[in-house]
């Protein structure tokens, strides 16, 4: 969706050493695209024990605290401090590989396993995620351009479900400046 894959490669051909992988896949929703991130990687016969979950225009800091906490973790999810702007919350953002957890929901997707409580797990000291948006108008056309359809479908499917209907309804209140700074959509 962005130039992300551009900037890894340029990375590695300048010699930025980081281990990972790189594999592309067309775009179906968000938890189906995590959760075959998640497949995929499970599988490998290098797979690594954890998946670190971030997401377009985040940043992980703290990171040398994360890897000595991963060091000796044996949670099946690990909560991480995610900050936006002046709001900070915890969420699993760290989950085992191969373990219960799956993405669930087409667009704002949200770490599910059995009806257990995803905030019930140890949040990692010292590390945070922040979530900074360079450009304001990008991300209101993306929320308009994919989330607010997928969040429509979502509802149709489901009209009394209200985690749909309430991220509809805050997605649309997203995008409306677009429609009075007179944006043609």
């Amino acid at each position: 969706t962005d130039d992300t894959a551009e900037k890894l490669a340029r990375n590695v051909r300048n010699g930025f050493d980081q281990a990972g992988a790189l594999a592309g896949r067309d775009f179906v929703d968000f938890a189906t695209n995590r959760n075959a991130v998640l497949d995929r990687e499970a599988a490998r016969s290098d797979a690594a024990t954890y998946a670190l979950s971030l997401s377009a225009d985040e940043y992980l800091r703290g990171g040398a605290a994360l890897r000595n906490y991963l060091a000796t973790a044996t949670d099946d999810a690990l909560c991480i401090e995610i900050r936006a702007g002046d709001n900070r919350w915890v969420y699993p953002r760290v989950i085992r590989l191969g373990g219960p957890w799956r993405y669930a929901g087409t667009v704002h997707e949200v770490v599910v396993a059995d009806g257990r409580d995803p905030t019930a797990f140890a949040t990692v000291p010292g590390v945070w995620i922040e979530h900074h948006v360079p450009d304001e108008e990008r991300r209101m056309l993306a929320i308009l351009d994919r989330h607010i359809p997928l969040l429509r479908e979502m509802v149709g499917e489901n009209p009394d479900d209200p985690r749909a209907l309430a991220m509809l309804g805050l997605s649309l209140a997203d995008v409306m400046p677009l429609f009075s700074e007179g944006h043609a959509r």
